[in-house]
Order: C-alpha cells, then structure tokens, then sequence
C-alpha cells in the first residue's frame, strides 16, 4: 500500500464516519468503491492503448462474434449482434455513472437499514 492509496481509504471510510455501518462493513464499502474506480481506470487505460494498435474492426467483429456463438455465449452473442456494445467512444460516462450508481444505491440501502453500533 502506497501513502496514496491509504490517503483514498481513509477518505473513504471518514465519508461513512456518521452511519451505524460497523468497521467490517465500511471497510467493505470502501473496498467496492475502490475496486470499481481502480477497474474503471484500468479498462480506460487498456482501451486508450487498444485505440492506438490498427486493427480490422470488420474481421474482429466477425472473430468474436463466431467465438461467442461456439464457445456457448449466446446471451453475449445476441447483445454483440444487436450493437448493444458499442466501443466507437471507449466507456462512456454514461456507463461508469450507472454503474457507480447502482453501488452507491446498495451502500445507502445497507446504511439504512443498519442497527446502531454498540
């Protein structure tokens, strides 16, 4: 652990400083948290490098495509199929809010509904 990474944790757990959540469950919020940020930044960054290598769209479409379809992917296949993975703008921000979102949603619903700390 880097002096960085326990200054993000410590934030991170001071944010839930005034819930009723015991040290076991900040801990785990702030561990979500961190572990969808640090993938978020690792899937932009390999995309930004991706983005930078030529490539036969067209034949890697079909590629994947085929593969998903054999390897037994069908709901992937079909998702694939229809554009609804659409890399032209890499992640979206769209896309990583909703995703934030969804786990900010589950840590208020947790702080909610926790009982008060001994």
């Amino acid at each position: 652990m880097t002096p960085h990474l326990l200054r993000w944790l410590e934030t991170l757990l001071e944010s839930m400083d005034d819930t009723e959540l015991s040290s076991r469950h900040r801990l785990g919020c702030a561990l979500l948290l961190d572990g969808y940020a640090y993938s978020t930044a690792s899937l932009i960054r390999k995309l930004q490098v991706a983005a930078t290598q030529p490539m036969q769209s067209a034949a890697v479409y079909e590629f994947l495509l085929s593969r998903l379809r054999k390897e037994g992917f069908p709901v992937l296949a079909a998702m694939l199929s229809a554009g609804a993975y659409d890399d032209s703008d890499g992640v979206s921000e769209s896309n990583v809010s909703f995703g934030l979102q969804r786990i900010l949603d589950g840590i208020d619903m947790l702080i909610q509904t926790a009982k008060p700390r001994p």
